[in-house]
C-alpha cells in the first residue's frame, strides 16, 4: 500500500529513534502532518482532512 511506502521513506528511515516514547511521539506528529497538511496526488494535491471536509454531507440543524 502507498501509504506504508510513504510511512517508510518520510518517517521511518529519518531518524534513528532513541526511545519508544520519541518514536511514539514523532509517528503521531506524522500522521497529523500526513493526513492534514501533505498534499496527495490520488486526491488532486489535496488533503485527506479537506478532502473528506469538502464531501462530508452539509449538517443542518
Amino acid at each position: 500500500e502507498r501509504f506504508h511506502r510513504i510511512l517508510l521513506e518520510e518517517w521511518a528511515y529519518i531518524t534513528p529513534w532513541t526511545s519508544e516514547t520519541q518514536r511514539h511521539q514523532a509517528y503521531r506528529g506524522f500522521l497529523h502532518y500526513y493526513n492534514y497538511h501533505r498534499p496527495h496526488g490520488a486526491l488532486d494535491w489535496n488533503t485527506p482532512a479537506s478532502t473528506l471536509r469538502d464531501n462530508l454531507p452539509s449538517m443542518h440543524t
